[in-house]
């Protein structure tokens, strides 16, 4: 049985799911802006920023954002939907050396609370060596160090502290959690009435 290949963390990297996921995020974090201090946490970290250059053609995930985003005819409020997550990448995206990358969750959510002034305490994992070493390079000068280990050994670290926004993105759910025993999947019949 050959190796299985190592899934290139670049290449789903703002897909649909990960667009509605960061949106989503800046929007629950828009809500902490008031709190005195927050503790991050979040699982499977990933690489930190993402290169557009190693997207596949047919999946341009990040140039197809940077172009709808630097199409847009009208920019959203901050406090419209969305308008968090639009306002950020005009942010990144102001420094051209970044056009053709893009940042992941927890550096977005570095940057937001950084602006915000928001006191925050960072608690990241990330499983994968090679990914951690290139999330390490892109979140230090943001004062973040990411742990290597898996998100499982570090629950009581993660979770420890209060307020708390913990982000879990789980990439590979069967490696992490396992499967099912077949008396634990739920019944795809619905019960009487």
């Amino acid at each position: 049985m050959g190796k299985s290949k190592k899934p290139s963390m670049d290449e789903k990297a703002a897909n649909e799911g990960d667009k509605l996921k960061h949106a989503l995020l800046l929007e629950v974090l828009g809500r902490c802006e008031d709190w005195k201090n927050l503790t991050y946490a979040e699982t499977h970290a990933g690489a930190g920023i993402y290169l557009a250059s190693a997207q596949s053609p047919n999946k341009p995930h990040i140039a197809n954002l940077f172009r709808l985003w630097s199409d847009a005819d009208a920019e959203p409020a901050e406090s419209d939907a969305g308008g968090r997550y639009f306002a950020l990448l005009r942010r990144w995206w102001a420094s051209e050396r970044r056009i053709n990358r893009y940042p992941g969750s927890i550096l977005q959510s570095a940057l937001y609370l950084k602006s915000r002034g928001v006191a925050t305490e960072f608690r990241v994992t990330e499983a994968d060596g090679d990914t951690c070493d290139r999330l390490t390079k892109a979140v230090k000068h943001c004062g973040i160090r990411p742990d290597f280990a898996r998100f499982q050994e570090k629950i009581d670290w993660l979770t420890k502290n209060d307020p708390l926004v913990l982000l879990v993105d789980p990439l590979k759910f069967k490696e992490d959690y396992g499967t099912a025993r077949e008396d634990e999947k739920p019944s795809s019949s619905r019960p009487a009435r």
